[in-house]
């Protein structure tokens, strides 16, 4: 684990896999964490890749930064990849990491060579997407729209730290809500408050190749956002999966992976 001074904030960064093999950027979701579960490190020496997973501003060890879009976190990106000379990677984003990856490929398309995406966040900032979901979603979404930062702050303090009251003390989850909860859940109240906002980039400017996996038993984002998204993105590929629920498989994870590596 890193902790790195980028554009005047910390930001934490693990480098997992054999340093010298195909780096790509993992976006982690919502409740994020540059920490990966015990299983995810055979997968990464299975493809070999090595995953560069970056606590997006207010997760885990990365301080909280304001930014008013979600186009601000290609330069922040950008100078990490100066820092460390990394002159072209993949970006696999998870959830709600979708958006962030999208952001990098439009902002910095000599640099991000593909994007893979696993239950990618759709355009929640758009009518006709938060249509698609079903209650209380909308009305949550159309509140983050509003809401101050502290008022989105507290309830995902509250609705976290009940989700961390309920695991056992070795279920692999608690890393990554813990670090969710850090710097009184600054993170995810950023993220909810970003994604009502306009990006700050169209998705039909991303013209790196893109693939997107997702399954229609996904009740957290259902599977016709992710049609639109792919849709609006020239030459994006959309597969349909049978992974039980939101969280990707072992399987789909390699899939994406891989392919986010240029396999």
């Amino acid at each position: 684990m890193t902790v790195l001074e980028i554009a005047g904030a910390d930001l934490e960064v693990v480098r997992y896999g054999r340093a010298g093999s195909r780096p790509v950027l993992l976006h982690h979701g919502l409740a994020g964490s540059a920490a990966l579960p015990p299983q995810w490190l055979e997968l990464v020496a299975d493809a070999d890749v090595e995953i560069i997973a970056i606590a997006r501003p207010g997760y885990g060890l990365s301080a909280p930064r304001e930014m008013a879009d979600i186009a601000a976190w290609a330069p922040i990106v950008g100078e990490l990849l100066d820092r460390w000379a990394l002159d072209s990677v993949g970006t696999l984003g998870i959830s709600a990491g979708a958006p962030y990856s999208y952001a990098l490929a439009a902002s910095l398309p000599d640099r991000v060579a593909r994007v893979a995406i696993t239950s990618g966040l759709g355009l929640v900032n758009e009518r006709e997407t938060r249509a698609l979901y079903p209650e209380p979603s909308p009305t949550l979404f159309e509140w983050f729209g509003t809401a101050s930062f502290e008022e989105v702050a507290q309830f995902w303090s509250k609705n976290f730290s009940a989700g961390l009251a309920d695991l056992p003390d070795d279920h692999p989850w608690r890393t990554v809500i813990g670090d969710s909860l850090a710097h009184d859940a600054a993170g995810p109240a950023r993220e909810a408050i970003l994604q009502q906002r306009p990006w700050g980039f169209a998705v039909e400017d991303v013209t790196v190749p893109v693939q997107l996996w997702h399954t229609r038993l996904d009740t957290d984002v259902p599977f016709a956002t992710a049609e639109i998204v792919a849709a609006r993105i020239p030459g994006a590929i959309l597969h349909e999966h049978d992974d039980p629920a939101h969280i990707p498989t072992e399987k789909t994870l390699h899939t994406a992976l891989t392919y986010a590596a240029g396999g």
